[in-house]
C-alpha cells in the first residue's frame, strides 16, 4: 500500500508518507488525507497502523480529502505475475549476495576474509529478501527484517577489519561495539513503540554512519600502505563500496531522512548493492588486480556522470513542468540512459575487436607477446642453469677452503688435547668438530657431491640420514620400478633432489610432522616422485600467493625447475591434514 499514518487532533488518522511506487499513490491517495475506516474498522485497531503506523494489506479504505470529500476506496489484488516481476530484482539481488558468499567460501573455506563475507553477504541476502515479506505483514516478516538489517553495520566493519589486511585498532573496536548494540536497541524500539525516530530512520542512520567510517579507514589504509598489490585490493574494495552504496544513500536514504521521499525508485538504487559482494569476492579469491587504480576512476566517472545527467535534466524539466513525480521518472531515465550508453559502447567496441577490425595490431601485439614469452623461458633456464652452477662453485669453494681449515683445526686441537686433557680443550674440539659438521651440511646444502658421483637415489639416501640425525623425524624410502645405481641427465637428477631437498626442509621447519614418507618411481619413461608428512598443513589454494607474499620462493623455484622440464607439479594439503608434494618428470 506504502501509506503511513500519524494520529493527529484527536481520533483522526492522517496520511503524512506515500510511497510513490505504492498501491495507495496510485488510487489517487495524497498527504494530507484522512483515512477513516480500514476493512470496515477503525484505523486504531487495523494490526499494521496499531504496531507500524503503516497501512499494508487492506482491501477498503474510505478517506476524506482536505476539501472534506469523502472516498470509498477498493483495492484489486495484484496479479501473481505482476507481483513476481515487480520483486524479481530484489530476490535476484538477495540470491547473488548468497551465491556469491558461498562461492567463496568454498573456494577459501579455511581464510577468515571468506568466513566473513559470507556471514556478511547471508545477513544482508536475509534483509533484502525480507523486505517484501515485511511489507505484505507475513507474521515476523518486519522484525527480523528490522533485526537482520540492524545487523549489517557490524558486519561491515567486522568485513573491513579483515581486508585487505586482518588489523585492529581502537576505534574500530569501539566501532564494532557499539554497533553491536543495535540489534538490542531495535528489539527495544519495537517492544516500547519508541516514536522519537521511526525504526528505519535509525537503522538508515547506522548504516550511513558505519559506511563512513567504513570508507574513511580504508581510505587511511590506502595512503599509508606502500605495497602496489595490497594498494590496489584497497583500491577494488574502495570502488566497489563507493559504487554500491553511493546510490542508495544519496538517492534514496538521505532523501528519505531529510525530505520523506526517496529522489528515485528505490529498487533501481538497491540494485548498485550488487557490486558489494563481487568486489569483495574478487579479491579474496583473486587478491589482486593489475590496476584496482583504473577500476575505482572508471567506476567514480560513470557514478559521477549518470548523476549529472539525472540532475540536469531534472531541473531542465522542472522549468517546463512541476510535477515531483515526472521529475523523478525523467531523473531515473537519464540515469539509465547513461548506464545504456556505457555498455553498449563497450559492446560495440568489443564486437569490432571480436571482427578483427582491430586485427592488424592485435596479430602485432600476439606476436611481441609469444616473442617475450619465448625470450622468458630462454632466461628462466639461463637463471636456473647459473644459479645450479653457483652453488656448485661455491659448494667447492667452501669444500676446498673453510672446510679444510676447520679439518686441520680439529686435528691440531685434538693432538693438543692428548697432553692437556682440560675442560677448554674438550670444549674447543666439540666447537671444531661442530663448525666442520655445518660447513659440509652447508656444502650437502648447495650442491652434494654424492648428486653427481653416484646420483639420484644415494643423494637422497645422504640427505635423510642427515635430516634424521639432526632432527626428531622418522623418514621412510620407498623405491619402485628404479634401482640405486640408476642415473638420468644432470638436470633430471638436479630437479629431482631440490624437489625432495624442499619438501623435507618445509616439513621439518614449518609441518610439525614426526612422519614423512617418500616414494620415487619409474614407469613408462617418467620419473614420479611423492613425498608425504602428517603435520598440520596448509591451505594449498594459496601457496603461491603467500610464498611470494612473504618471499619464501623455494616452492616456486621448485615448481619451475619441474616445469621447465615439461613436468608437472602438484601440491594437496589441508590445514590439520597434512601435505602431499608430487612431481612428474619425463625422462
Amino acid at each position: 500500500m506504502g501509506i503511513s499514518l500519524e494520529k493527529l487532533d484527536g481520533d483522526q488518522w492522517v496520511v503524512m508518507q506515500l510511497d510513490l511506487q505504492g498501491e495507495g499513490y496510485k488510487q489517487g491517495i495524497q498527504v494530507g488525507d484522512i483515512v477513516v475506516k480500514i476493512d470496515q474498522d477503525d484505523p486504531g485497531v487495523y494490526p499494521s497502523v496499531k504496531k507500524w503506523r503503516k497501512v499494508e494489506g487492506a482491501t477498503y479504505l474510505e478517506i476524506v480529502s482536505p476539501e472534506e470529500v469523502t472516498r470509498l476506496i477498493e483495492i484489486q489484488p495484484t496479479p501473481f505475475l505482476q507481483n513476481l516481476i515487480h520483486e524479481a530484482p530484489q530476490v535476484l539481488l538477495s540470491l547473488a549476495f548468497w551465491v556469491t558468499g558461498l562461492a567463496t567460501l568454498l573456494k577459501r573455506p579455511f581464510i577468515l576474509h571468506a568466513q566473513v563475507l559470507y556471514w556478511f553477504n547471508w545477513i544482508v541476502a536475509m534483509a533484502v529478501i525480507l523486505a517484501p515479506a515485511s511489507a505484505r505483514q507475513i507474521l515476523w516478516g518486519r522484525e527480523l527484517e528490522i533485526i537482520f538489517f540492524s545487523i549489517i553495520p557490524v558486519m561491515l566493519l567486522k568485513l573491513i577489519t579483515v581486508f585487505p589486511l586482518e588489523r585492529k585498532t581502537t576505534i574500530f573496536d569501539w566501532s564494532i561495539m557499539v554497533f553491536a548494540l543495535l540489534p538490542a536497541i531495535a528489539i527495544l524500539m519495537l517492544l516500547f513503540q519508541i516514536t522519537i525516530i521511526t525504526i528505519s530512520d535509525f537503522l538508515m542512520l547506522a548504516v550511513m554512519l558505519s559506511v563512513v567510517i567504513a570508507l574513511s579507514s580504508l581510505v587511511i589504509l590506502m595512503l599509508k600502505i606502500r605495497n602496489r598489490k595490497e594498494k590496489n585490493q584497497v583500491a577494488i574494495i574502495l570502488s566497489g563500496l563507493t559504487a554500491g552504496l553511493s546510490p542508495f544513500i544519496i538517492l534514496t536514504a538521505v532523501p528519505v531522512l531529510f525530505f520523506g521521499e526517496p529522489v528515485l525508485n528505490p529498487r533501481f538504487s538497491v540494485m548498485f548493492l550488487l557490486v558489494l559482494p563481487l568486489s569483495f569476492s574478487y579479491v579474496i579469491i583473486n587478491k589482486y588486480l593489475p590496476d584496482g587504480k583504473k577500476i575505482f576512476i572508471a567506476v567514480s566517472t560513470f557514478l559521477f556522470s549518470a548523476t549529472l545527467a539525472g540532475i540536469v535534466s531534472s531541473i531542465f524539466i522542472m522549468l517546463i513542468f512541476s510535477d515531483y513525480y515526472i521529475n523523478q521518472i525523467i531523473f531515473t531515465q537519464a540515469l539509465f540512459a547513461v548506464l545504456i550508453y556505457v555498455v553498449v559502447k563497450e559492446g560495440i567496441s568489443y564486437l569490432l575487436y571480436k571482427k578483427g577490425i582491430a586485427g592488424i595490431k592485435a596479430s602485432g601485439a600476439e606476436t611481441e607477446k609469444l616473442q617475450s614469452l619465448q625470450v622468458l623461458k630462454v632466461v628462466n633456464k639461463a637463471l636456473f642453469f647459473n644459479l645450479e652452477e653457483e652453488k656448485k662453485k661455491l659448494a667447492r669453494e667452501i669444500h676446498d677452503g673453510p672446510l679444510q681449515l676447520g679439518v686441520e683445526l680439529s686435528r691440531r686441537v685434538k693432538q693438543i688435547s692428548q697432553h692437556d686433557n682440560s675442560e677448554s680443550h674438550i670444549e674447543l674440539s666439540e666447537l671444531a668438530d661442530e663448525l666442520n659438521f655445518q660447513l659440509r651440511s652447508i656444502c650437502t646444502e648447495l650442491r652434494p657431491a654424492t648428486l653427481s658421483d653416484l646420483g639420484l637415489i644415494p643423494a637422497v639416501e645422504l640427505l635423510c640420514q642427515q635430516l634424521m640425525e639432526r632432527h626428531l623425524i622418522n623418514i621412510s624410502l620407498g623405491l619402485d620400478n628404479i634401482s640405486i645405481e640408476q642415473r638420468f641427465y644432470e638436470e633430471i637428477e638436479t630437479a629431482a633432489y631440490r624437489f625432495i631437498q624442499e619438501g623435507l626442509n618445509n616439513s621439518v621447519k614449518h609441518s610439525g610432522s614426526e612422519k614423512v614418507i617418500i616414494k620415487i618411481s619409474l614407469e613408462d619413461n617418467m620419473l614420479s616422485l611423492s613425498l608425504r608428512d602428517y603435520g598440520k598443513g596448509f591451505d594449498s589454494k594459496l601457496v603461491e600467493e603467500r610464498a611470494l607474499q612473504e618471499k619464501h620462493l623455494g616452492i616456486i623455484g621448485m615448481k619451475e625447475r619441474i616445469t621447465r622440464l615439461d613436468g608437472r607439479v602438484t601440491i594437496n594439503a589441508l590445514p590439520g591434514k597434512g601435505v602431499l608434494l608430487t612431481a612428474n618428470i619425463p625422462v
